[in-house]
């Protein structure tokens, strides 16, 4: 993604970690919902759902294949996801193993 046109390379780092930080202080599942519906489109948020279903399909010990054909995904992008669940210091990994 290219930094907008006025704003400095090093701006664009401050506004990524003051979405991250707005990220981390909402506090309600409600909110979250409502904050998320008003920044992204409905397609975006069903990509986001779908790769956190796969998570937890990846988790229970589903197979790349029938998890892709089951959210409509490409394997490829169901394999990436496993592999970052692979890596030891994965958060994805402690956070869908904390609703398991």
């Amino acid at each position: 993604m290219k930094p907008l046109k006025d704003t400095p390379v090093s701006g664009f780092f401050k506004e990524k970690t003051l979405f991250y930080q707005t990220l981390a202080s909402i506090k309600t599942p409600e909110e979250m919902s409502q904050f998320l519906s008003e920044l992204l489109t409905q397609s975006e948020l069903r990509m986001l759902h779908h790769r956190w279903i796969v998570g937890r399909l990846i988790t229970r010990g589903g197979a790349i294949r029938t998890i892709a054909g089951a959210v409509g995904m490409g394997t490829d992008t169901v394999g990436r996801i496993k592999r970052r669940l692979l890596k030891e210091n994965s958060v994805l990994k402690k956070w869908l193993s904390h609703w398991l």
